[in-house]
């Protein structure tokens, strides 16, 4: 058993710009939000940062290929509660 975790999408990381390949133009806003250039860029530093946790997370599945486990190993995937975007 492993267990590997990570802070790359925790809430204290969002704030702020996160480079990647989402800018805030590239967002879409909730109807329910106010379309600002701080939540813009607030949606698109966390996207940016899930992006990171996809590579993060697709390494260890990398890993586990190259050493021939990867069909007799059972992966949960799992996050908290949650962050402060809606």
């Amino acid at each position: 058993m492993a267990v590997f975790n990570s802070m790359i999408t925790d809430a204290s990381r969002l704030f702020g710009e996160t480079g990647g390949a989402v800018s805030p133009d590239d967002v879409r806003v909730p109807s329910y939000l106010p379309d600002t250039p701080e939540v813009r860029q607030d949606f698109a530093s966390y996207y940016n940062l899930m992006e990171k946790m996809d590579d993060f997370v697709g390494g260890h599945l990398r890993e586990l290929e190259q050493a021939g486990l990867a069909d007799d190993t059972i992966v949960f995937y799992y996050s908290d509660n949650g962050g402060c975007l809606p």
